[in-house]
Order: C-alpha cells, then structure tokens, then sequence
C-alpha cells in the first residue's frame, strides 16, 4: 500500500472531468493552498462519485475516499507543523466518511509517530465504521502502536463486536498482558452464560498451543 498504488488504483476509476478536477485541486494544494484542500476534501464525493474502488489493496475503500486522501498527499510536508495542523482541522471537522478516509490513509501518511497519538484519539469513538479504519485492514496501528494502545484497540474490537479477523498482525503482536485480558474476557463471558466470539476463541488456542 503506497501512494503510487492509490493513484493507480484511483486513475480507471475517475471519469475524464473527475480527473480533471482532482489534478488542478493536487496542483493548487501542492503549491501551498491550504483552503484548496479543505475545499477538495469536501467536494470531492460531488466531484469523483462514492463509488467502490474495487481494488485488493485498499480493500473497503470508495473514489471519493480514495481522492480526498489523494489531495492529502499533496500538501506539502516541509512544514510538519502546519501539515499537522491541517490534519487536525480536518479530522476535527469530518463526517464519518471523512473520518473513515483519514484514518483509512494512515499507512500512506508523513509523520506517523505524531499520527499515531490522532489515532489513538479516534478508537475512542463509538461508531464502529470509523473505529474498523483504524483497526481493520490497516497495518499503522501494528508498526506505531506501542502495546497498551495495540491492547486497548484489540479489547474494544469485542467490546463494540467487532472482528478480530481483520486486525494485521494480531498474532504477532499478541503479548502477555493481552493474552491475560483476552483470556479474562471469555472466561467472563462463559462465567456469565454468554457465548464467546469463534475468532476469540481461535486466538486463544492459537496461542495456548504456542500458535
């Protein structure tokens, strides 16, 4: 998953007056114009369609997702500062979709050390699509994640009944004081006559058979 893969998979996807409008919107933010991006980022569900992207790389992606990261990648990083900052603005101002992108985009992303604190902030939400982008499919979190935040993501998946399947590298980040909890957690729910997730349960054999 890179940025040049994004334009490949983005390209057969845009119509002529769809590309021309995201290639001047790249050029513009590219040279510094900061409501250019803004601008983008919201029109561009109007300008590109929502439709699938339908491509094995960014599996669960739509166009205008794709896009709205593809004018991201514009903006220029010889300021982190101020790339941040526009980050923020945006994050703090998207709708769901517009969370999805952001956090989808992760993988693709200057400055993944500061990023990793903004991810962090968004598994606290409660809406489970903008929750999976950061957990689902997305191999940011396994790479700049320290433990405890890897730990509280992994238990929320099941909180909010989210899949483990997804989760890159969950077997190979599986450490012991995850190992504990995930085990505490089903022993609770078979104490409490509740079934216990089938992919939790695989977990935990993998790993009690040395897995």
């Amino acid at each position: 998953m890179t940025a040049d893969d994004l334009t490949a998979a983005l390209a057969p996807r845009l119509s002529a007056d769809a590309a021309a409008w995201l290639d001047a919107q790249k050029e513009k933010i590219a040279a510094g114009e900061e409501r250019a991006l803004y601008l983008g980022f919201g029109l561009a569900p109007r300008k590109v369609g929502k439709a699938e992207l339908n491509d094995e790389r960014f599996p669960g992606w739509s166009v205008d997702q794709a896009a709205r990261v593809a004018l991201l990648l514009a903006f220029p990083t010889d300021d982190d500062h101020r790339w941040l900052v526009a980050f923020d603005k945006l994050a703090d101002a998207a709708e769901v979709r517009e969370q999805v992108a952001l956090y989808r985009a992760l993988p693709l992303l200057p400055f993944p050390h500061e990023l990793a604190d903004r991810a962090a902030e968004g598994l606290r939400t409660n809406v489970k699509g903008v929750f999976e982008a950061i957990a689902h499919d997305n191999p940011f979190p396994l790479h700049h994640f320290n433990d405890a935040r890897w730990n509280q993501m992994v238990l929320k998946a099941l909180f909010i009944g989210s899949s483990l399947g997804p989760i890159v590298g969950l077997r190979e980040r599986m450490n012991q004081d995850l190992h504990l909890m995930l085990r505490d957690y089903a022993a609770e729910r078979r104490a409490a006559g509740r079934d216990v997730p089938a992919d939790l349960t695989d977990l935990l054999a993998d790993k009690s058979s040395g897995g």
